[in-house]
């Protein structure tokens, strides 16, 4: 009976059923990339935030079609529907974000905080 049932889970630990998302968010117009941007899968709890280069990355994402949400503030929030295929497949999907009317915008690289200490 063991034996039958690992033979049967063959499949299922030999094929990944996942995949991930990955992109870059970046300003249309200037070409910015923006830091700390938010990206969701809507209705789960998969999500994650750009780097300082704009680059984002969401690892074991089951497969499925999926509502993904980027937003900054100061910037329009986009959705779009990307669907991840499994097998370890890896999404591309790049953000180009408009300013919202009305609203200016300034991106900045944040600076590393931490120095090493001088000693005296």
């Amino acid at each position: 009976m063991k034996i039958v049932l690992f033979i049967l889970l063959i499949p299922i630990i030999c094929f990944s059923q996942s995949g991930q998302i990955c992109g870059n968010v970046s300003v249309k117009q200037s070409k910015e990339k923006v830091f700390g941007a938010s990206i969701q899968l809507l209705h789960t709890q998969n999500g994650s935030a750009t780097d300082t280069s704009g680059n984002y990355r969401i690892k074991n994402v089951p497969q499925g079609k999926y509502m993904i949400r980027c937003q900054f503030a100061g910037l329009k929030p986009q959705v779009d529907t990307i669907e991840v295929k499994g097998n370890d497949s890896v999404v591309i999907k790049n953000f180009y974000m408009e300013p919202e009317p009305g609203k200016k915008i300034n991106i900045t690289k944040q600076k590393n905080m931490f120095s090493p200490l001088k000693k005296e």
